[in-house]
């Protein structure tokens, strides 16, 4: 091995773990984290990455719970000065990723009762279930099923949803498309796929992502 390729591999190695850190730096909980980079030696020397590859489970960022999250990225220009001084901003460019997350029906829940998303939760009642307050939320036939008091019912009365993705976000219907609900949508993400399937939501999208 020439001495350029020793040297590429170790800034490729110093690179990843700069961009492992400032991953785990922006997440309140990750588990597992397994990152890869695509780039040729000529590019990990200007510190530009072609694309990057993620895999990481057990995840809270932002306050969204995630099962599992699979993304590739798109050229991300890294500052490299910023390997050996932490202060200094490491990724200098707006990025887009794509790929697939999941999630559980806890995860969910304890998502839509955090303090950044209980709108979720709001609009969803005052949308769907006649202005009452979800009580429980759990994944049924591959049906999101929310559940909310009754005085009739012991249990409560269950309502069950279809989800789906409908001009770049997510739907929720109880069979007809035309009279479901689509949630509000940041304009950076586009919901290209969303369903229940295993005990899991599985969402595939693009985002693009602002340093």
């Amino acid at each position: 091995m020439n001495k350029e390729n020793k040297i590429s591999q170790l800034l490729s190695k110093l690179i990843a773990s700069g961009l492992e850190r400032w991953i785990r730096i922006r997440c309140k909980r990750i588990g597992s984290l397994y990152i890869k980079l695509d780039s040729s030696t000529s590019d990990i020397f200007k510190g530009r990455i072609k694309g990057l590859n993620l895999r990481a489970s057990n995840i809270v960022f932002n306050e969204i719970a995630l099962n599992k999250v699979e993304l590739k990225s798109g050229i991300i220009q890294l500052n490299l000065r910023s390997l050996r001084n932490n202060n200094e901003q490491l990724i200098s460019n707006n990025f887009i990723i794509s790929g697939s997350i999941s999630m559980n029906s806890k995860e969910l829940s304890d998502t839509i009762r955090s303090k950044n998303w209980n709108w979720i939760s709001d609009i969803l009642a005052k949308e769907l279930l006649y202005d009452k307050p979800i009580t429980r939320l759990k994944f049924t036939n591959n049906k999101l099923e929310l559940q909310v008091k009754s005085p009739k019912e012991t249990n409560g009365i269950s309502h069950h949803f279809f989800l789906s993705a409908i001009g770049g976000t997510i739907n929720l219907s109880k069979g007809n498309l035309k009279q479901g609900f689509s949630l509000p949508m940041d304009p950076n993400i586009n919901i290209k796929e969303a369903k229940i399937n295993k005990d899991l939501i599985h969402i595939e999208c693009d985002a693009l992502v602002t340093p």
